[in-house]
């Protein structure tokens, strides 16, 4: 194998490393943000977004809580394989600064944090 193919392959297994860990990054930030600064309040599923990724449908449930005599309605970042019912009630973190930096509380996204850093580094390690 050359060294222009090498280089390259090493390359493009450092950029999938690179866009792998921030994209658990990013998830982490919001994550750990909101569990430790965030007020925990009851909100309503009010309706979906629906995106399709690998030819499967996933629904993120659009939410509206209260938040200082203010209706918010937000997006969240977790998407589901089926729609659960309008009207279902849930759990929401938010920040008091920015009631809009919200989310449903989940525990369910810390292994999904976990494998994205994961595999991150073990691409980082295949760059030598």
């Amino acid at each position: 194998m050359s060294i222009e193919t090498r280089m390259l392959d090493g390359s493009l297994w450092l950029l999938a490393a690179i866009a792998s860990g921030g994209i658990g990054g990013f998830i982490s930030r919001l994550f750990f943000k909101l569990r430790f600064k965030g007020l925990l309040t009851e909100g309503v599923i009010v309706g979906y977004e629906k995106k399709s990724a690998d030819f499967m449908p996933y629904y993120f449930p659009k939410v509206q809580f209260e938040a200082s005599d203010k209706q918010i309605i937000f997006t969240a970042t977790a998407g589901i394989n089926q729609p659960a019912p309008i009207g279902r009630k849930v759990k929401v973190l938010y920040l008091a600064s920015n009631p809009v930096e919200a989310d449903v509380k989940s525990t369910c996204r810390i292994p999904f944090m976990a494998m994205f850093m994961f595999f991150g580094c073990s691409l980082l390690s295949e760059c030598h």
